[in-house]
């Protein structure tokens, strides 16, 4: 179960993840709690819903889409 700062970019696509403040150790105690308790169907389930975006989202189109927005400017 991937537990990710709320700060890093992947946040706002990877939102299968259990998304955490990092600053607040109560958030993070919580969210680590969540992880080891979740059911195994639903820890496949979110991990196949981030490897599919992962997969179509891979660094090859992050490049061409930053570039194509950089030429637009």
């Amino acid at each position: 179960m991937l537990v990710l700062s709320q700060f890093a970019g992947a946040a706002r696509e990877l939102t299968a993840a259990l998304i955490v403040n990092p600053l607040d150790l109560d958030d993070m105690a919580d969210a680590l709690a969540t992880a080891l308790a979740m059911p195994l169907d639903e820890r496949k389930s979110r991990y196949v819903e981030m490897m599919a975006l992962l997969r179509e989202n891979n660094v090859s189109v992050w490049r061409d889409n930053f570039l194509r927005d950089l030429k637009a400017r």
